[in-house]
């Protein structure tokens, strides 16, 4: 690497520069944000798509930051590398979650006073949202 300190970097961060880019300057992650007082328990991505979640819950629009990893997620649950079929899988996954999607966002602030108002009791959400919506739904 012409970089000095490259040998630094984090181990995650390092795969961009093992595919041939340069090193990653950032690393998000992303998770299922529940409202506690809801009385759901979501234990992984597959639940988003339970019938008793219907008009409950708000994801990401697909040209934020999460987008893609939205349809990576829906790819998974549908049991197929999402590269094999083009997301063909993942869309109609998606599908099939629209009875349970107030909203796809567009910015965290959306999911706070979502939360707030009772209109969703689940989200999927970047780390960096999490201050917000605690801030906005204590507890």
């Amino acid at each position: 690497s012409k970089i000095p300190n490259a040998e630094n970097i984090n181990e995650k961060a390092k795969a961009t520069v093992e595919r041939g880019y340069g090193p990653a300057y950032t690393l998000n992650s992303i998770g299922i944000v529940v409202d506690p007082s809801a009385g759901i328990e979501i234990n992984s991505w597959e639940d988003l798509w339970k019938p008793e979640l219907k008009n409950k819950i708000a994801i990401p629009d697909i040209t934020t930051t999460n987008g893609p990893a939205i349809v990576d997620i829906a790819a998974t649950k549908a049991g197929v590398d999402i590269k094999s079929d083009k997301g063909e899988a993942a869309f109609k996954e998606l599908e099939a979650l629209k009875p349970n999607v107030v909203k796809t966002y567009s910015k965290s602030s959306d999911l706070a006073n979502m939360f707030s108002s009772g209109e969703i009791v689940a989200a999927v959400a970047s780390d960096f949202a999490y201050d917000t919506i605690a801030k906005a739904k204590p507890g």
